[in-house]
């Protein structure tokens, strides 16, 4: 169970929602955590200098799951034995036919990892973690992406102690998306059923009995972090609510915010598996939901649980939304810097664009304020020493718009770190 200590306060005139279109992470290569990772090829021999090419021939190489590892290295999921001083792992994914706007790494490595796209040399890091991360790429990952077949391409060295190496690879991309179950951003969230006593084998099937259930809307909870609108405290909780479809579509995506790991079932048949925590929104394709999801009266169940510390620190919300046209952003849009304030420094910028505020924390606390027009405002929150972050969206109408927030430095209830923002232009 993990304590959120980084807060923030948003000043603004608008509700703190979700507009469309969503963000959605379209997995490429899947890791180890979720039970159903990618299969790579591997030797523990070296293969020579050309190993990494996209038309190098492995054939000849070894296949197996991830990760790879000995030992019992902490939270590791160990599934291909790997315990000589040096692993090399070639796996291949087809990007989608969508404009692609980032990619998101998933990694964990003992000890040093160097990886590899296309041939290229895109990511290193020296010495070992102890869980997985989302390392930040340079524009060089995702400038080796190629239409069709890619080849990701990874060596780890261990020279000490249990070894371990597991990777998985999500392209981000917008979507226009029509809510099926709405999480607890919307303005009317969702109706669950829940109960915290185990309901038994078939509490997930379409015709189940759950009137004697209570009944509330997410997110549930009771971590003092977030806005809880259903107390749960315990070790487990049980969801099901309906949601009615008249034509299918060819994509689902969730939106679940999670501590800590969780299930989710589409009238019966397991759609999603998150394990771990996740303390923001995580948007994803769900390839199981097309063929679980039927046109008619449909059953999404929920089973939550928390499985690491106290039950005073815990939440689980959940979205479905059915994915409509890709919508392609422009990521090219330059910032400029405005003049310093009596607020407080500010930054302009077009749509789609990022906008680096690492340097703001420098001067000492203050306010910010960013200014755009027609579109919207999302800020991340980069703590000091961690790869955690908070997520801060905000709907605003169209024109000119203003989004402000408070930061501070050297306390321990203050912002430490870096801010850095994005545009995205609304339809």
């Amino acid at each position: 169970m993990v304590h959120y200590s980084l807060r923030l306060a948003i000043l603004l005139g608008v509700g703190v929602v979700f507009a469309e279109p969503k963000s959605i992470h379209i997995p490429l290569v899947a890791d180890a955590r979720a039970g159903s990772p990618s299969t790579w090829h591997y030797t523990t021999d070296d293969p020579g200098t050309t190993w990494a090419d996209t038309d190098f021939v492995d054939d000849a190489w070894q296949s197996g799951p991830g990760g790879f590892g000995s030992g019992t290295p902490e939270n590791a999921h160990i599934n291909t034995a790997w315990s000589t001083g040096q692993i090399w792992l070639r796996t291949t994914f087809t990007l989608p036919d969508v404009s692609v706007n980032s990619l998101v790494l998933s990694l964990y490595h003992d000890e040093d990892v160097q990886i590899y796209l296309n041939g290229k040399p895109v990511f290193q890091e020296a010495s070992f973690i102890i869980n997985y991360a989302e390392p930040s790429l340079t524009d060089d990952f995702k400038a080796a992406l190629k239409p069709g077949k890619n080849v990701l391409a990874i060596t780890c060295t261990n020279t000490d102690g249990p070894g371990y190496i597991d990777a998985g690879l999500a392209a981000v991309a917008d979507f226009e998306a029509t809510p099926l179950v709405a999480d607890a951003r919307a303005a009317t969230p969702a109706d669950w059923s829940y109960t915290t006593t185990d309901p038994g084998a078939d509490w997930a099937k379409s015709g189940f009995d759950a009137s004697a259930w209570a009944s509330g809307k997410g997110m549930f909870g009771t971590t003092p972090d977030y806005t809880i609108t259903t107390n749960w405290k315990g070790a487990d909780i049980w969801l099901r609510t309906t949601f009615q479809v008249t034509a299918k579509s060819s994509q689902y995506a969730f939106s679940v915010m999670h501590d800590d790991g969780m299930e989710a079932y589409v009238n019966g048949t397991q759609v999603l598996l998150a394990p771990g925590w996740n303390a923001d929104y995580a948007e994803s394709l769900s390839a199981a939901a097309v063929g679980a999801i039927v046109v008619g009266n449909n059953t999404l169940a929920v089973h939550a649980h928390n499985d690491q510390g106290d039950s005073s620190l815990e939440f689980i919300d959940v979205g479905l939304f059915a994915l409509d046209k890709p919508v392609p952003t422009g990521l090219a849009a330059k910032t400029r810097n405005l003049p310093v304030s009596g607020r407080g420094p500010s930054l302009v910028s077009g749509a789609g664009s990022l906008l680096d505020m690492s340097a703001l924390t420098a001067r000492g606390p203050g306010r910010l304020t960013v200014f755009g027009s027609d579109g919207r405002a999302r800020a991340e929150i980069l703590a000091l020493g961690s790869a955690r972050y908070r997520t801060l969206p905000v709907t605003l109408g169209t024109g000119v718009f203003r989004y402000r927030w408070e930061y501070s430095q050297g306390t321990s209830k203050g912002v430490r770190g870096s801010l850095r923002g994005t545009l995205l232009k609304l339809p």
